[in-house]
């Protein structure tokens, strides 16, 4: 029997059903529950159904399993060897209630296996499920390719910016030097002026770069777990910032964080953007006080155990109607006059907590100071207890 379309022409985008079935009583009790809500496609080639489903592209492969001396199963093993997984239908067998062909039908690949005689109502709500499963697959398989396609994209972007977008900046750079090194009184107090203006925009460019790399390169899958002690990954930091610290006379303040499975060169990437960013925006009414402390170690139903931990310090604070928007990138709420930087720091701590299954908060009053507060899971994936 050459495969037997059943499908009005105004049901063209409905769901597409491709069965292979022998028996024509079987096949008339089905169309009954399948034709209304499906493009139905009806064929008993089972030799055939490879190229049948390459040409069709069914979302549900409907078929009988015991027919022709179990040639149902051998079609279901063909379908699922031959063709690529990403291309396959969801499988639906039917057949005699018999452990032997039941077993036998899952092994071939089957989704699922419809006893006869069949629960009509049970059957149409099997059939949704596995078309719902299979649209489902390939919605996800879009979003997979264009994710793959926007980390490429992203890929490339990254070599763009660090080398075609810094040569020119380094030439910009060497030149405005020469200038000001030879011809420092032919140019006069307002050329130089207009050189040190282009030294100090390359400067900006330079720090927006460095910026989008660093930004760039806190990727989303954590290759290196390794359990940590946060309070010495602190300690690591605060000896690199050292030089930083004395010029401020800042007093750094770090209690016992706890242990975590983590990225050490992402942790460490956190503490020092939150402690650089205490420092930098430090109040001149009084020594800068950076206050790092555990608040505790407790269990929460979405993460499981988790180490909350804070970051305070006493400097110029902010507005919280803007506590949002101080994690995206690039994003700035004093003026590049005031405070260096590029307006990237927050927006990596967001993305390198968020990347371990955590989250971050702000608070603050205008003038009082300032708190990071982060939960992070204490495990990698699993949700441990004590």
């Amino acid at each position: 029997m050459a495969p037997e379309m059943v499908d009005p022409v105004d049901q063209l985008n409905l769901p597409r059903i491709l069965m292979l079935c022998s028996s024509p009583a079987i096949c008339n009790h089905i169309k009954q529950f399948l034709t209304e809500d499906y493009q139905l496609t009806i064929t008993d080639q089972f030799a055939d159904i490879v190229s049948l489903v390459v040409r069709m592209h069914p979302d549900l492969l409907i078929i009988e399993g015991a027919a022709h001396a179990w040639a149902g199963l051998d079609a279901c093993r063909s379908v699922r060897s031959q063709i690529a997984v990403r291309d396959q239908p969801s499988i639906m067998l039917f057949g005699p209630e018999d452990d032997d062909i039941i077993e036998q039908s899952f092994k071939a690949g089957a989704d699922e296996y419809v006893r006869e005689p069949m629960h009509w109502a049970l059957f149409a709500h099997r059939v949704r499920f596995l078309i719902q499963k299979k649209q489902a697959e390939l919605e996800f398989n879009l979003f997979t390719d264009q994710l793959t396609s926007s980390n490429r994209e992203l890929k490339d972007f990254t070599y763009v910016v660090s080398h075609d977008l810094q040569e020119p900046l380094h030439l910009v750079k060497a030149f405005s030097t020469k200038l000001m090194a030879g011809f420092a009184d032919e140019l006069g107090q307002k050329g130089q002026t207009y050189v040190q203006r282009i030294d100090s925009g390359v400067e900006r460019m330079q720090g927006l770069i460095d910026g989008l790399l660093h930004y760039s390169r806190v990727t989303g899958k954590i290759s290196d777990y390794t359990p940590i002690n946060l309070m010495n990954i602190v300690g690591e930091v605060a000896s690199d910032m050292e030089i930083r610290v004395k010029q401020l006379s800042a007093i750094l303040k770090v209690g016992n964080l706890g242990v975590i499975e983590a990225d050490p060169l992402q942790m460490r990437q956190l503490f020092q953007n939150l402690i650089g960013n205490a420092l930098k925006f430090a109040s001149c009414r009084e020594t800068p006080r950076v206050d790092i402390f555990r608040t505790s170690c407790s269990f929460k139903a979405e993460l499981g155990p988790v180490c909350e931990f804070v970051v305070r310090d006493n400097g110029i604070g902010f507005d919280e109607n803007y506590k949002e928007q101080i994690f995206g990138i690039f994003k700035r709420l004093h003026g590049r006059e005031e405070y260096d930087g590029a307006g990237v720091g927050l927006a990596i701590c967001k993305k390198i907590v968020e990347r371990h299954g955590g989250r971050i908060t702000a608070r603050s009053i205008p003038n009082e100071g300032a708190e990071f507060a982060v939960v992070l899971p204490r495990y990698r994936g699993q949700k441990k207890r004590d």
